[in-house]
């Protein structure tokens, strides 16, 4: 209770329960909020969809800093290494890294990252071959987005969705893998995704060639070569048009075939390679190019995935045993048996679909469960909402009271320091010298008065020496100001920051301590000022004022702190309300701190 009298002087012992009381409210208001993330987590989170490598990068930059981390930071960063990987292509190996992510997610339900971690460890898991425990995982990722409908990630559910259209089409489920995909060409259209909407129209044509409907294929195939054309996507638009080529050739179109063909092969991504290289190959084997055939077959060696390779390989030893070949054809024959063994390994069509329908089953389950505790749970929710409302009521109004009182007294505080802000500018001098010369003024005319405006000249004459000697001492305080200034530019902290500044080092919390110490000695308590009184500033804002105050530019105090200039600019502004400076502007704020 002394400790609160003390700080707040005009507070008052009656007002100490209002006070406990509108803290009570507070921290039940503010329990369950997620404290935030490090921005540079995020940031890497906003690269990994975009530019996976950048994102890896950045991430493995910061793997040293995550070992003082809280848990929460820790399980993100690993999921965010775990995304990026996956964005870049690279193929997972083990489950390990992913498991304790789920495992956290799932005890402390941190939506939107369960979803998350579910659908990561489904890719994971198809890495590994595992389709069944793929699929299981993906189904849990739709489910935790329903827990939570009012923050569904549509864009999250459409990735979900179209994997598992992908491990359907890839054991022979060709029906699922239609719906799954159809699934996924609505959620992208409900968001306006084009490029979405190409890979759904592509993928549920190539799902309609394996149901032997090619007229539905052709449709949905130009559908998304059409999109692919209005977006300027040239690489997506030739994997499509081999897609195209391909369908051609079952239908025994050559010459169309081999127009499609032509344009696939213009501009070839290194994600499309293996399915463009294989229906090359396979078009000019059929034509009799038999060269151009073992070209593409051999390419396919090093850039095929499992089932272009092995069809490959079967293609080669055909060929090699037409020639006479036998022991190559010999060889590329026993390569076709090992990835067969391999492909089969990978497909578990039973498996896949007793998972499926299972899940089927228990969602329907689910479904008459809620059904029944729905009337109970609506009886319930009108209780709690009364009773939240009354405690929120209550709690409003002590929070709004204390919030009137905190607001005088920063308001007392920012009017004080702005008062020393004036007495400290060149402004105030200069106002004073034109006081002073009105004064001489008045004095040289109330010369010329009676003997009875002598008592008016002395009174002039004692305010002007009063100002006069107000003026020697702003000045010598102002000379006195310049020298602290100087004094701590070329103070240790400083002179070490200009060189990481010119060096662009990394900047050690030692450092900030020995700066923020040889401030404090230097420029006349210079942070205590910013810190006395009821107005709340960060370690950060303090930072970014004490760097403005040292004449760093916001470019330079951005890469001390790991963030943007525009970051920086939007922690001066928000200092400048905070203090109710009469213009909220950054440039308010750095005027306000260098008159400190």
């Amino acid at each position: 209770m002394n400790t609160i009298e003390n700080t707040h002087p005009g507070m008052s012992r009656k007002s100490l329960p209002v006070l406990f009381a509108a803290l009570c409210v507070l921290l039940c208001l503010t329990a369950c909020r997620p404290k935030p993330y490090p921005s540079l987590l995020l940031a890497a989170d906003s690269l990994a969809s975009v530019l996976p490598d950048s994102a890896c990068a950045l991430l493995a930059s910061y793997a040293a800093d995550t070992a003082d981390e809280p848990l929460y930071v820790r399980m993100y960063y690993r999921l965010l290494c775990i995304k990026a990987k996956d964005k870049a292509y690279i193929v997972h190996t083990s489950d390990s890294a992913i498991l304790p992510v789920v495992a956290y997610y799932e005890h402390h339900k941190r939506l939107p990252h369960l979803p998350e971690a579910y659908y990561y460890a489904g890719r994971v898991y198809r890495d590994l071959g595992d389709a069944p425990q793929a699929l299981a995982y993906f189904q849990r990722a739709l489910d935790a987005m329903r827990e939570d409908e009012d923050r569904v990630n549509m864009t999250m559910k459409k990735l979900v969705i179209s994997q598992m259209g992908t491990l359907f089409k890839r054991q022979n489920l060709a029906p699922e893998a239609l719906d799954a995909y159809r699934q996924s060409l609505q959620c992208s259209e409900l968001m306006g995704d084009s490029v979405g909407m190409i890979y759904s129209n592509r993928d549920i044509g190539h799902t309609f060639v394996l149901l032997d409907q090619r007229d539905s294929a052709l449709y949905y195939y130009q559908r998304a070569y059409q999109l692919s054309l209005l977006l300027g996507k040239k690489d997506l638009g030739n994997g499509v048009q081999s897609l195209i080529g391909r369908l051609y050739m079952q239908k025994g179109n050559y010459e169309a075939a081999h127009r499609s063909l032509q344009i696939a092969l213009q501009d070839i991504s290194k994600y499309d390679r293996s399915g463009i290289y294989s229906i090359a190959a396979r078009y000019y084997y059929e034509v009799g190019q038999i060269d151009s055939a073992v070209w593409y077959m051999e390419q396919l060696q090093y850039v095929g995935n499992l089932y272009d390779k092995e069809e490959a390989a079967r293609g080669l030893a055909e060929i090699t045993l037409a020639e006479g070949k036998t022991i190559s054809a010999a060889q590329y024959l026993y390569q076709a048996l090992l990835l067969g063994d391999s492909i089969r390994k990978l497909t578990k069509t039973d498996e896949v679909r007793s998972a499926h329908s299972h899940y089927n089953y228990q969602l329907r389950e689910q479904e008459n469960q809620r059904l029944k505790l729905q009337n109970l749970r609506q009886r319930q929710t009108n209780v709690a909402i009364l009773v939240v409302f009354v405690l929120f009521a209550c709690g409003g109004t002590l929070y709004y009271l204390h919030r009137r009182k905190v607001m005088r007294l920063r308001l007392q505080v920012a009017e004080q320091l702005q008062a020393e802000a004036y007495r400290n500018s060149v402004q105030y001098q200069e106002d004073t010298r034109r006081r002073i010369s009105l004064l001489e003024e008045q004095l040289q005319s109330a010369s010329y008065q009676l003997t009875d405006s002598e008592s008016r000249c002395r009174q002039l004459t004692d305010e002007k020496q009063l100002l006069a000697h107000t003026l020697r001492c702003l000045e010598e305080e102002e000379q006195r100001r310049r020298l602290m200034k100087q004094r701590f530019s070329v103070s240790d902290a400083c002179l070490l920051f200009r060189k990481k500044e010119t060096t662009a080092a990394p900047v050690t919390e030692d450092d900030w301590q020995q700066l923020e110490t040889e401030a404090d000695q230097l420029l006349d308590g210079f942070l205590r000022k910013l810190t006395t009184g009821p107005v709340r500033v960060s370690r950060q804002e303090l930072r970014v004022s004490l760097l403005i105050r040292a004449d760093f530019s916001i470019k330079s105090i951005a890469a001390f702190l790991h963030l943007t200039p525009t970051a920086v600019t939007s922690i001066r502004r928000r200092l400048s309300v905070k203090f109710s400076l009469p213009e909220s502007s950054p440039q308010a704020w750095d005027e306000f701190v260098r008159s400190l």
